[in-house]
């Protein structure tokens, strides 16, 4: 187990293996405190510190028994070659198993963000010891999104785990599967008017975001990574590549030919005077090294940035008061905006699905339902029975 870090201050009067986990619920701050055991496994100890204290005081006089730690040694097993510590596990997983795996580097970049968790929370826990009520526990402080991403990475890893001969049963498997279905419900979606208050309380450069993202329909990632390069003034187009398609078969790769107010959009980009290859860009008033390093270019948007700023904007105009944080619509929901002003305005499902990269119509429509109240479809019961049919023989 890694030697613990230097305590603040405010966090001295705390007893070995107690730490401290500061959090921000509904804008106000809140410490949360966790019980640290010596194979890595935390336990929430709520928010009362002294309560907390209390607790992690009488643990550390428990695991400073010879019969406690013997215990806990019997509970978790020794590490033998084929009953190995996790840490073990995810090495060869990311040796044996995900080169083989398509996945794009934003894809990899964030499994390894939740390898490095499992390291941390669980690394010299062996692999036979873990229980599905281990990982449902895990699983079910997550938000609907985490859980589904961190769900099925898990499942890959104790399979893999399951391949090389650690485990016979697979402790994820039996976890409840959640759907992205459950998240939608929960988050609602756009309205016009919703729409034109945040666009008014935005910046400039988010301005000129939103109004690409709603008539191109591309996700957060292909606006940000936009390139000079792929616009062509001249022919009134704009090449886009999508990045979550790379991998695919047949990706997809669209020339978007701009209408009137794209075009405006494009070129207000383009004449900011601002020097960045990157269309979606602004210039920082302060910039940190980790900023700068996170960046495609000093001046460019990052999609957490994007995201932040929008979410700001849409909060501080008051569109959406009457809902919780949880439930306003994101930036990404003008995704969803736009495909359903297109279909209002009469264009075809084909050509909705092209330009969102869409490959089906259910998606489309996933995207475009919730806007309005649905109306009854109008249907006729004219039928008429035919004469002199013959009758039907009681039996």
């Amino acid at each position: 187990m890694a030697p613990p870090k230097p305590r603040s201050k405010r966090y001295r009067d705390l007893p070995d293996n107690l730490e401290p986990d500061p959090q921000n619920r509904n804008g106000k701050p809140v410490v949360y405190f966790r019980y640290v055991f010596p194979d890595g496994r935390r336990k929430s100890l709520g928010n009362d510190r002294e309560h907390a204290k209390a607790v992690a005081k009488a643990l550390n006089e428990q695991m400073a028994q010879d019969s406690v730690k013997d215990a806990v040694a019997a509970m978790l097993g020794n590490h033998t070659r084929d009953n190995p510590p996790l840490n073990k596990v995810i090495e060869e997983f990311e040796t044996h198993y995900l080169p083989g795996k398509q996945y794009s580097a934003r894809s990899l970049d964030e499994i390894s963000i939740k390898l490095k968790r499992y390291r941390e929370t669980w690394g010299n826990q062996v692999v036979q010891s873990f229980t599905t009520l281990q990982v449902a526990e895990f699983l079910n402080k997550l938000s609907v999104s985490a859980y589904i991403k961190h769900r099925k990475l898990l499942l890959d890893l104790f399979a893999f785990a399951g391949h090389q001969g650690y485990v016979n049963a697979n402790p994820v498997a039996m976890t409840l599967a959640k759907s992205d279905s459950q998240r939608q419900k929960k988050r609602q979606r756009h309205t016009i008017e919703g729409y034109r208050a945040i666009y008014n309380a935005a910046p400039d450069w988010l301005q000129r975001a939103m109004d690409i993202a709603l008539r191109t329909l591309q996700r957060r990632g292909d606006l940000c990574s936009l390139h000079r390069d792929q616009v062509d003034m001249e022919r009134g187009t704009i090449r886009i590549l999508q990045e979550k398609t790379r991998q695919y078969k047949e990706p997809v790769y669209l020339e978007i030919q701009m209408g009137k107010e794209l075009r405006a959009a494009i070129q207000a980009c383009l004449g900011t005077g601002i020097p960045c290859p990157y269309l979606i860009h602004y210039r920082p008033e302060r910039m940190k090294a980790s900023n700068r390093a996170a960046k495609l270019h000093p001046f460019a948007v990052t999609e957490s940035h994007l995201t932040k700023t929008f979410s700001k904007a849409r909060d501080a105009c008051g569109a959406y008061d009457h809902l919780s944080k949880d439930q306003r619509p994101s930036f990404h929901d003008i995704r969803a905006l736009g495909i359903w002003l297109y279909e209002k305005a009469g264009f075809a499902p084909e050509y909705i699905n092209a330009l969102s990269g869409h490959a089906s119509n259910a998606m489309r429509e996933h995207y475009a339902e919730g806007h309005e109240t649905k109306a009854p479809k109008l249907v006729s019961a004219d039928l008429s029975f035919p004469e002199n049919t013959p009758k039907i023989p009681r039996k």
